[in-house]
């Protein structure tokens, strides 16, 4: 009987989960024909774990269906929206080689320059302080950072842009230093192939793998999450999430870049509160192809329980922005993984030479003959005509 009474007395302590509300999707499908019944049925299964007065919840499915149907529709009758694009570097990989067999401690800074009206801007890739050294063995990559998710817009690496490496082992020894430009050759051959840059330093090799993407965007992703109970302030997550880029021209479809990566005992902390539903993910901003989805597997659980969170593989790509729903039930979290397009800043970088599309009709129409005109292109980079004035339909 005692036992009993304490049962009961815990089960009255455990808060209840919220009624689960459906709606018929049936009358739906006539009315919003541009959104599908697959698609329907997912946004409902998510939309309704997360609030309990069904009323209020049902207005909110049906705007929020409407909204939906109404974006395709403006789509079929007008296009998607352009964006302007530019030719940009998305350095995938960074691995270090030791050349004995230990691991080694490695610290330091790995960072892009990028120019913006004449002045230097730096892009971080890579920084460890001593205290907080990186762990590395045979083939291991670095753990590489990006620009903040609120940066707007994101200093975007370019093909002329210049990387600085300098590392430390954990004796303070000089590991790696060095200066160079990703790409001070043509590009016009390389279409969104992998490119290697092997760096040989005396305790072992750094592997940069990067590509060029003459046509890109900016990408940025971002995963919130919801407490469906309303009984925990946060959770503690780790795991990995690997972008691939789909549909591309050149070899990097099965190239992968990890944006997050919390291993063993690291984890980031997630909390619940109204503006801080965020997943902190180090590397947000991407710069991608135009025309090329995102293929994002994500592998997270929860610290501590080795609860999974989720483990799914998605593809993003509609109009400018993609998103996508997941609920998982034994911990009452709604996951939302999207990604938005934009275009990146056409006055990024002077090394490249941009000309408006007025300057390059007055070079048509000036009166100069056309031995002239060869002249004056072959003191041309080859991609000027790429920078800054290329649109694709997004």
């Amino acid at each position: 009987n005692r036992r009993r009474r304490l049962l009961l007395l815990l089960l009255r302590l455990v808060p209840s989960s919220p009624p689960s509300i459906s709606v018929s999707i049936d009358k739906y499908i006539n009315k919003y024909t541009n959104v599908s019944r697959g698609e329907l049925e997912k946004l409902s299964a998510c939309h309704f774990n997360t609030v309990s007065s069904e009323s209020r919840s049902e207005l909110m499915f049906e705007c929020l269906v409407r909204r939906r149907h109404e974006k395709r529709e403006r789509e079929k009758k007008n296009g998607r929206a352009a964006l302007r694009t530019r030719p940009l570097v998305q350095v995938l990989s960074v691995t270090v080689q030791p050349k004995k067999d230990s691991p080694l401690l490695i610290y330091g800074e790995i960072c892009g320059e990028v120019y913006d009206s004449g002045a230097k801007q730096v892009h971080e890739l890579y920084k460890r302080q001593p205290d907080a050294a990186e762990i590395v063995g045979t083939n291991t990559e670095l753990s590489l950072i990006g620009q903040d998710y609120s940066s707007f817009p994101p200093r975007t690496l370019t093909p002329l842009s210049w990387i600085n490496v300098k590392l430390y082992d954990g004796n303070d020894n000089l590991f790696a230093k060095r200066r160079f430009c990703l790409d001070e050759d043509q590009f016009e051959n390389d279409y969104e192939e992998v490119k290697c840059r092997v760096i040989s330093c005396i305790q072992g090799d750094i592997t940069f793998k990067y590509i060029i993407i003459p046509f890109g965007v900016n990408c940025r992703i971002s995963i919130k999450m919801f407490d469906r109970h309303l009984v925990n302030d946060h959770i503690d997550v780790n795991g990995k999430i690997v972008v691939r880029y789909g549909n591309t021209y050149g070899n990097c479809i099965d190239e992968e870049c990890v944006i997050f990566d919390k291993q063993n005992f690291d984890f980031e902390r997630v909390g619940f509160e109204r503006k801080a539903r965020f997943l902190k993910i180090p590397r947000c901003w991407l710069a991608t192809p135009a025309y090329a989805p995102f293929i994002v597997t994500l592998d997270l659980s929860e610290f501590g329980t080795s609860r999974k969170i989720l483990n799914e593989t998605i593809e993003l790509l509609e109009g400018s922005t993609s998103e996508d729903s997941f609920f998982q039930e034994e911990m009452g979290l709604l996951i939302m993984v999207e990604a938005e397009w934009f275009e990146p800043d056409p006055f990024g970088s002077p090394s490249l030479l941009e000309i408006s599309a007025k300057d390059m009709e007055e070079l048509d129409t000036d009166g100069e003959d056309e031995s002239s005109d060869e002249e004056s292109d072959d003191d041309l980079p080859s991609n000027f005509v790429l920078s800054g004035l290329s649109l694709l339909q997004f």
